[in-house]
């Protein structure tokens, strides 16, 4: 599978080849329908092996996350990981700690509540008994709106619309009005009881606010490196990793008045990396990097060329290996069963109302791979007969690369 992350010689694009008539058969029938369709496969030297309306732009969804996940990898690097930690600015005598206690986040989406005992086994291990003062939930890293702009309104109520914030627990399951509970108060809710059952009493109230710059750190949590990160984002299609994403971007790389912990300077910094890509300001619109927002439009014509510069790239095999695998894992377990493109497709796909997309590689074996993006959208009803037609064009473009 990994043969892909060879160094590859780059040539120029050709003009369209005609396909086979299985594969022109199946791509007609699905322009004359109601819907709208785009296609393109090219292979990674940069030969254009079949394209239509692949400059048009799509709503993508889910498939957006590629280009997050491609960025996070190549800025950030798959070996980072983000943190997680208890500080304080008292002292610990005869088993009290004097003060205040905060759980600070570092914007780690993968915390769970399992988690916890370790941070409780941390301060027991220091001999704390009891809390004189507060347990504070510290979530200020990240600053202003928790959703991107144009999620809908009717799909915040669902777990994949859970709000963002640096210190979350559970990926923010069931805080669909962050307002009514902040997610950070829940994290330190939640470490309170823990710690109750432990006998560490807590004299004072669970609150938000923010650690003094010159705390003492008594633990620190690691979540996995963001290979695994960007693997559960890409194979289980994570919209609450995507985001999270986002944000790191933009702390790492912001610049000029943006706020680093905001979701505006995320964005600057994934399209700053696009801009690499050649997406041209204007011919594409980005607005979260998860692609639930309605506002996101991209053509056909720029995912595969991000599938080819991610193919690539020195990380490669960690996008490669984010990317579920036709009739084996993730989204794809149970597509493309019993037909040539099962264990031969790795791709990503995204799925909304009147949308389905499914971009990624052909790997025909000893050959040379393909990329592809294909992005269906304006169909009413169920994706399952999208999906289907989608499967069936995949299935002929592997027989086509025979």
């Amino acid at each position: 599978m990994l043969a892909i992350c060879l160094a590859l010689a780059a040539g120029p694009a050709t003009a369209h080849q005609a396909p086979v008539p299985r594969l022109q058969r199946l791509l007609s029938e699905a322009l004359a329908s109601q819907s709208h369709l785009g296609f393109e496969a090219r292979r990674l030297s940069g030969e254009v092996l079949y394209a239509v309306n692949s400059s048009k732009l799509f709503s993508p969804a889910s498939v957006l996350k590629l280009a997050t996940t491609y960025a996070a990898l190549r800025q950030l690097g798959p070996e980072t990981r983000f943190k997680t930690e208890l500080v304080t600015t008292g002292s610990v005598t005869n088993g009290e700690l004097t003060g205040d206690l905060w759980l600070k986040g570092y914007g780690d989406p993968t915390l769970r509540s399992e988690d916890l005992g370790a941070f409780v086994a941390a301060l027991q291990e220091q001999g704390l008994a009891r809390i004189s003062g507060d347990l504070i939930a510290d979530a200020g890293l990240y600053t202003g709106p928790r959703h991107p702009a144009g999620w809908m309104w009717d799909d915040l109520g669902y777990g994949f619309a859970a709000p963002l914030s640096a210190l979350s627990l559970d990926s923010n399951a069931g805080l669909a009005d962050p307002m009514s509970e902040p997610p950070e108060l829940r994290a330190a809710q939640r470490l309170s009881e823990r710690l109750a059952r432990a006998g560490i009493v807590l004299a004072g109230t669970v609150r938000v606010g923010r650690s003094p710059a010159d705390a003492t750190v008594r633990y620190r949590h690691d979540s996995p490196p963001l290979s695994e990160i960007v693997q559960r984002t890409n194979k289980d299609s994570n919209n609450f990793y995507a985001e999270t994403l986002v944000r790191q971007l933009g702390l790492a790389q912001a610049t000029g008045s943006l706020a680093p912990g905001t979701h505006a300077a995320g964005m600057e910094a994934l399209q700053s990396t696009l801009a690499t890509l050649g997406w041209e300001p204007g011919r594409y619109r980005v607005s979260d990097g998860s692609g639930l927002s309605r506002y996101d439009a991209v053509t056909p014509s720029q995912m595969t060329g991000l599938l080819v510069a991610a193919a690539r790239m020195p990380q490669a095999s960690h996008f490669l290996a984010s990317l579920p695998v036709a009739g084996v894992d993730g989204t794809l377990a149970t597509r493309m069963r019993g037909t040539r493109a099962q264990g031969v497709v790795l791709a990503k796909t995204g799925t909304m109302s009147g949308v389905s997309s499914l971009c990624g590689y052909v790997l025909p074996p000893g050959k040379e791979p393909v990329a592809f993006s294909l992005m269906i959208n304006g169909f009413v009803g169920s994706a399952k007969p999208v999906q289907d037609l989608q499967d069936a064009v995949m299935d002929a473009l592997v027989e086509a690369l025979d």
